[in-house]
């Protein structure tokens, strides 16, 4: 029985050598990581239209008064925090 090595630029070898499978796998992951980067700077414009929004700066204003207000009166702020 005889058995034959694949020869060097033979293409039906399924093996890969380990720096061609590294390669790959550095391909893939920058692809991914590209994918991220486009994701987070998305979610950041997300974010900075929710802040901008009417609704938003509704909420902060109500939470700025409603913390203004507990500050005026010490006897609800140390009931809160007892």
């Amino acid at each position: 029985m005889q058995v034959s090595t694949p020869h060097r630029g033979d293409t039906t070898n399924p093996t890969k050598s380990p720096f061609q499978t590294f390669v790959d796998v550095l391909k893939e992951e920058l692809k991914k990581d590209r994918a991220l980067q486009d994701n987070v700077k998305q979610l950041q414009g997300d974010v900075d239209k929710l802040q901008d929004s009417e609704t938003m700066k509704r909420a902060r204003a109500a939470y700025e008064r409603a913390r203004v207000c507990v500050m005026s009166y010490p006897f609800l702020y140390t009931n809160i925090t007892a």
